[in-house]
């Protein structure tokens, strides 16, 4: 039992491993990026298949790959790998962590160049205050030993360099974390909501199903700038977030601007123009001195100056394919009622008159009604995407830590240096070597900015 419990460890810890998840990871990456991504499987393409090659399809979901089990699977077990790799290194790091090489190591001095010796007539007293000094503008941590007739130092920095790499494991490890929870349990939908509307549930974008937000959002106002020709150039939504009915905050989302609540952030996707059940009207005619504006239901009769009235009959969102529009029963003062249909797009119905002289005449205000004159305004609602993604602030210190732990990986080293000082014939012999676990050539250099205070004396 323990040797099938060590394989599966070694296959777990194993580099091998590392390096196919990787590659798996970037042919998915691939695949995800030539095929068009969505929510649903495309099902014209689907009832084409063979009822298992359905199946196996649906399965791989090559349409939502960045969702898909598999894909999952795949970094769950390349966070598992990581986590087994700095496990199974962890003792020797350690144990370099903490190891204390001795100051009076003599291998260390064999096979040194010329040029890591120096000769000194001067009192070992001074060279070895001059020594010590020189080591300490480069070094921390510096201990010596001395004896009748020799005195070596021993001094190092960067240790904890070795401590990068795994800082550079956790960045991986908590970034594949976040994905995996923004996948599982991060969720995108809409919201649609009128003017002075309340909703306390999203429509998930995958599913088309609502999911209560433990809150409600109220839409105060809508607005939107438009330019000369009618092109938006900005919209806004004004929000409130309400909890048991009261206001705990209040934002605006636009374009590029959006706002945050217990975690779902909302962002300002869309808006569109509908009629409603009421019309909203602006009229002008005999003994009106300015447009006045009327929200008038089906049915309802609304007096008019003069001793007219009218009345709206109807309203369609979309009439003979000529947009939204509402009929109106116009009946002037003393004259009969007039019938006649009023269009939210008028330059439309235009541009069709022109093309179709009299096609239109029917449905449109006779000459006996042109004395009033009647606009339908357009009511519009606010779409706003809610995303909530919990896996983001893991994702954003995984991409942190990583940019730490590369620098520490690439820029530092743990640099060690001993110093042996003897005396012969009457004059002080001093050794110098380095080593590093990186960079050697650096240390080399470094080796000479310590030796030249130390000559100069």
């Amino acid at each position: 039992m323990d040797k099938i419990i060590n394989k599966i460890w070694d296959i777990i810890k194993s580099v091998r491993l590392s390096i196919l998840l990787f590659i798996l990871l970037i042919l998915a990456a691939m695949l995800g990026t030539f095929i068009p991504q969505q929510d649903k499987p495309p099902l014209e393409y689907i009832e084409r298949l063979d009822p298992v090659v359905q199946q196996i399809y649906l399965w791989l979901q090559p349409y939502d790959l960045y969702h898909s089990t598999w894909f999952r699977l795949i970094m769950g077990l390349l966070a598992l790998n990581l986590l087994a790799c700095s496990l199974d290194r962890f003792p020797k790091s350690l144990q370099l962590l903490r190891a204390r090489p001795k100051a009076d190591r003599s291998q260390v001095f064999a096979d040194l160049p010329p040029a890591n010796f120096l000769s000194l007539d001067r009192p070992r007293a001074e060279v070895q205050k001059a020594l010590m000094d020189s080591l300490a503008n480069q070094y921390r941590k510096i201990h010596s030993r001395e004896s009748e007739n020799d005195f070596y130092a021993h001094a190092e920095k960067g240790r904890w360099s070795y401590w990068a790499v795994y800082l550079v494991h956790l960045s991986v490890i908590l970034v594949l974390l976040g994905a995996l929870l923004g996948s599982i349990f991060g969720f995108e939908g809409y919201v649609t909501l009128d003017s002075g509307a309340v909703a306390n549930t999203v429509l998930l974008r995958k599913t088309d199903l609502p999911m209560p937000f433990g809150f409600s959002v109220r839409c105060e106002k809508f607005e939107i700038d438009v330019y000369p020709d009618g092109t938006p150039r900005q919209y806004r939504t004004e929000i409130s977030f309400l909890i048991d009915k009261k206001v705990i905050q209040q934002k605006t989302v636009e374009v590029n601007r959006p706002a945050s609540f217990q975690g779902i952030t909302f962002y300002q996707a869309g808006f569109g123009a509908y009629l409603g059940e009421s019309a909203s009207l602006r009229i002008s005619g005999p003994g009106l001195n300015a447009d006045k504006k009327v929200e008038a239901e089906p049915g309802k009769t609304i007096s008019l100056p003069n001793g007219g009235q009218f009345k709206v009959l109807e309203i369609v969102e979309d009439y003979m394919r000529l947009g939204p529009a509402v009929e109106i029963a116009l009946q002037p003062a003393g004259q009969p009622e007039i019938q006649f249909w009023v269009f939210v797009d008028p330059d439309r119905v235009e541009m069709i008159k022109k093309a179709h002289p009299g096609m239109l005449d029917s449905l449109l205000a006779p000459v006996e009604a042109q004395a009033y004159r009647f606009i339908v305004e357009k009511k519009y609602y606010t779409v706003l995407q809610a995303h909530r993604d919990p896996g983001i602030p893991l994702v954003w210190c995984g991409f942190l830590f990583l940019v730490l732990g590369l620098m520490a990986t690439f820029f530092f080293s743990h640099r060690q240096v001993w110093v042996r000082l003897a005396e012969e014939e009457g004059k002080i012999l001093l050794s110098f070597a380095t080593r590093s676990n990186k960079n050697q050539i650096g240390a080399e250099n470094a080796l000479k900015r310590l030796i030249r205070p130390v000559r100069g004396i």
